[in-house]
């Protein structure tokens, strides 16, 4: 498999490249030549992929970021915010345990198997999900978030969950599952 930071390396900090279109990861480098030197806060209103903020943030800035959709704050929460909180290997065997309670955790396997993932793929996002409230912390919580997210836009074409013909596009690829892209991508953490 591709290495999921390969030609990211950018100011000495690894992130893996957004799987969507209008992330501004590619602009990175034009949008900190514009930041004063005496800054010391910046804010990133639009956060997304939270690539520009946490470049903020290994500049030293202090940074704000803010987006509308709940996963992006979780990045930000996870990239940004956390001051250096990890996942432990206890944290990922308590993540990819059994579904702790498949009557609330069942919205990926119910509503999107055979659409966008296979019945394995979504049974595993269930599963994963209903554990993540189990985590202590809330950088742990916001990471293990962020990982799931990542492996599932990575899954499908450009992260683009407007088409139905997502799996058809997939099987042709060689993308991994689900499972393997969220192994790889906390391997990196």
């Amino acid at each position: 498999m591709k290495d999921l930071f390969s030609d990211n390396n950018y100011l000495g900090y690894r992130f893996p490249e957004p799987q969507y279109l209008g992330a501004k990861f590619i602009h990175r480098g034009w949008i900190a030549k514009y930041i004063p030197e005496s800054a010391d806060t910046v804010l990133d209103a639009f956060g997304g992929s939270q690539s520009v903020a946490y470049m903020m943030k290994q500049l030293g800035k202090r940074t704000l970021t803010n987006d509308f959709m709940s996963f992006n704050n979780h990045i930000g929460k996870a990239l940004v915010e956390n001051p250096s909180i990890t996942l432990s290997s206890e944290d990922t065997n308590l993540l990819f345990a059994e579904n702790s309670n498949p009557e609330a955790f069942n919205l990926m396997e119910s509503l999107f198997t055979d659409l966008f993932f296979t019945r394995e793929e979504a049974a595993f996002a269930d599963s994963f999900r209903s554990n993540v409230s189990k985590l202590d912390n809330p950088y742990k919580q916001s990471l293990a978030l962020a990982v799931m997210c990542r492996s599932m836009t990575r899954k499908v074409t450009m992260g683009h969950f407007a088409h139905t013909q997502a799996l058809n596009y997939v099987a042709v690829s060689l993308l991994p599952p689900c499972c393997s892209l969220a192994v790889s991508l906390l391997v990196s953490c």
